[in-house]
């Protein structure tokens, strides 16, 4: 079996825990004899997988694109949600003018326009950007779990939380929690 991960295209520029448990993951499927490449290409030519792993759905307009390509091709879709909406410490901790913002507008509105300019002052406008102005952040997100074939969040929690979100009927997944490198914690 050959799979492809994929995940933002910015992953090793700006590491965090998702580049962690791809990493990790990647790792332990391969001593289990999986063959595992990962491209932060956006449309990749996946003639030699057998499927397409995301990453990471608050990040939607890097993957929102690379579902799309996975699907243009013919490849099914297993998606590590990664979800967890910031709306809380937005809400209440941030501080100064952005929590008085956010208190105003919806958690995915405050992501559309993160992103937004996020992507604009790094100078990585591109195709999913674009798209996420027109469709919106919750649209790209709703459209890529739509697409999947399989969730993998970490608990059943994550599950039922974007399941509820975004109205999902009929799916499958499999929790998945994260685990800790002995090698580095004792």
């Amino acid at each position: 079996m050959k799979v492809l991960f994929q995940t933002r295209t910015n992953l090793f520029d700006a590491p965090g825990g998702d580049m962690v448990q791809m990493l990790k993951t990647k790792e332990f499927l391969e001593k289990e004899g999986v063959q595992v490449d990962i491209s932060l290409e956006l449309e990749p030519n996946l003639n030699e997988y057998d499927f397409v792993h995301l990453f990471n759905l608050m990040e939607p307009q890097d993957i929102y694109l690379q579902m799309l390509n996975a699907k243009k091709q013919n490849k099914k879709i297993v998606l590590s949600t990664i979800y967890g909406l910031y709306t809380e410490f937005e809400r209440k901790a941030r501080g100064g003018l952005f929590q008085k913002v956010d208190n105003l507008l919806s958690p995915y509105q405050i992501g559309y326009i993160k992103t937004f300019i996020k992507h604009y002052k790094e100078k990585r406008m591109h195709k999913g950007v674009y798209k996420m102005l027109f469709k919106g952040y919750y649209g790209l997100m709703k459209e890529i779990v739509d697409n999947t074939s399989v969730f993998l969040p970490n608990s059943v929690s994550e599950m039922n939380r974007a399941a509820k979100e975004f109205k999902l009927k009929n799916y499958k997944f499999v929790s998945i929690p994260n685990a800790i490198d002995k090698s580095v914690f004792s």
